[in-house]
């Protein structure tokens, strides 16, 4: 699996643990929005970004970005992809 893939896969899971939305993972398009089309408000976002972090082992403080970079599904795809060293070890 290549690690777009592999970074797809883990975001969208997260995405459905969180189940603030009726879609399933085959239906959330990566060009969604994060707030209106999935339905996961400022605080949820903080929730999952922390989720995501803590699965990849970084801190999201040291990764140069603000919560408000994150609006899309494919922003924190390209996150993910980013910190691709901390997926292979996880």
């Amino acid at each position: 699996m290549s690690n777009a893939a592999t970074a797809r896969t883990l975001v969208i899971s997260f995405i459905e643990e969180m189940n603030r939305s009726s879609l399933r993972g085959d239906e959330i398009q990566n060009d969604f929005e994060l707030k209106d089309k999935l339905n996961i408000d400022s605080l949820n976002k903080l929730i999952l970004l922390t989720r995501v972090t803590e699965h990849l082992g970084i801190e999201f403080g040291t990764a140069d970005k603000t919560i408000n970079d994150f609006t899309t599904v494919n922003d924190l795809i390209s996150f993910v992809e980013s910190h691709t060293s901390a997926l292979e070890v996880s």
